[in-house]
Order: C-alpha cells, then structure tokens, then sequence
C-alpha cells in the first residue's frame, strides 16, 4: 500500500514551510495512503487574480474512502471526474453570473479549478460513484479485499 501524505495545498501559501512540497509535506511524508498532486485555481476578474479553490475531506474505513468536495454554486454538470493511472482528477468552473447591474461589493470566487489526488493500491476503481447534493460533491470508493500476505507452498520429494 502506497504511505504518501494527504497534504492541504492552497494557491495563497507560497512558502516553505505549509507549501506544497515543504517541510510539513516532508516531515509526514509516509503516514497516510493519500496525496494531492495538483491543485490548480485560476480566474481573473478586474485585473486581480481571485482563486475558486473547492475544499475537500477524504475519510475511510474498512470497507471505502469518501471523498466530500465543497462547491456551491457549481452545477454537476460543470464538473469532470476522471480517474487516470491511478490518480484521480476532479475539475470544473465555478461561472459569473453576469448582469447589467453595477457591481459595489463582489467576494464571491469564480473560475476554474483542478485537484488531483493519488489513489491507494486497496482502491476500487471500478465501483468509484459521486453524487451531487446540496453544493456538496461526494465521491465513494470501495476498497479491495486485503490481500493474503501468506501463501501455502507444497513440498515435493526426490525420493525414488
């Protein structure tokens, strides 16, 4: 089973310390079967660089992972799910609504966005099912049955 580190990435975190690929990263780099790969959010409005950046829990027991992805306002059909080489990509646009009416206050966040996560060896990529309900993307996958780590080995004679 793959130990990577399910480590919360954020675009306003450039350092080395909580960034992607910094101490923390590398302090826990073996303790859990989950890691983010990518976290991508990007949009412009007015000149000024404003990130769209779904949060998202990852939870497991013995029978599956869920995956719980925070995107109000984001339509399922605005999002893309895809699971490539083991890795499982989520992205999307979270769109303006666009008026005629003259904007005064605007701190809601709009664009596109892209996380990708690792998914451990015991995941059933088969079975992986999402639903959208209430802004809230949940993401299901089954684990695999344990693999027996012991074998039998039938010993044969050379005797005549």
């Amino acid at each position: 089973m793959r130990t990577d580190f399910l480590v919360p990435t954020s675009p306003f975190t450039n350092d080395n310390f909580f960034g992607q690929g910094g101490l923390i990263d590398r302090m826990f780099d073996t303790s859990l079967p989950w890691k983010i790969l990518k976290t991508l959010s990007t949009t412009e409005n007015q000149g000024q660089d404003i990130a769209f950046l779904p949060s998202l829990d990852v939870k497991s027991d013995e029978k599956e992972y869920t995956i719980h992805v925070e995107i109000p306002g984001v339509s399922k059909d605005d999002v893309k799910l895809e699971i490539h080489d083991g890795v499982l990509m989520l992205s999307g646009e979270k769109k303006e609504e666009v008026t005629d009416k003259t904007n005064h206050v605007l701190e809601r966040r709009f664009g596109s966005f892209e996380r990708q996560l690792s998914v451990p060896d015991d995941a059933d990529i088969e079975h992986i099912t999402a639903t959208h309900t209430n802004g809230v993307l949940t993401i299901t996958i089954p684990r695999l049955a344990p693999k027996a780590n012991a074998k039998a080995i039938t010993i044969t004679s050379t005797e005549a």
